[in-house]
């Protein structure tokens, strides 16, 4: 799963976001994130993302009651299949030269809640 901070794709290295995943103390692996929009919300709220940053920060360890800002945001389903969210913006906003599959992600999925 991935958490974007920018409404663009990128490439599978080059990308503004960070990949999520959630880990369990009692088996082995990765487990699976069933809402995608509230794993990343919480990354903005503690201050990990922020809007435009290429990487995630640390929390802020001086201020750790500190809640910062969390944009309105889209989970879709990646081209890989995998989740991602996305900050909103306008579709007006949308630059043309955006390829079709790129803004037609940062629609709400059919199975993604809005």
């Amino acid at each position: 799963m991935r958490c974007f901070t920018l409404p663009e794709l990128g490439t599978d290295d080059d990308y503004h976001g960070t990949d999520v995943v959630m880990a369990s103390p009692t088996q082995d692996g990765p487990i699976p994130i069933t809402d995608a929009l509230a794993a990343c919300r919480d990354l903005w709220r503690q201050g990990v993302l922020s809007y435009g940053e290429k990487t995630p920060q640390g929390p802020d360890q001086d201020s750790p009651q500190t809640v910062f800002a969390v944009p309105e945001l889209t989970a879709c389903v990646l081209p890989t299949a995998s989740q991602g969210s996305f900050p909103r913006i306008p579709l007006s906003r949308i630059p043309l030269s955006v390829p079709a599959w790129d803004w037609h992600c940062l629609q709400p999925s059919p199975t993604a809640p809005s």
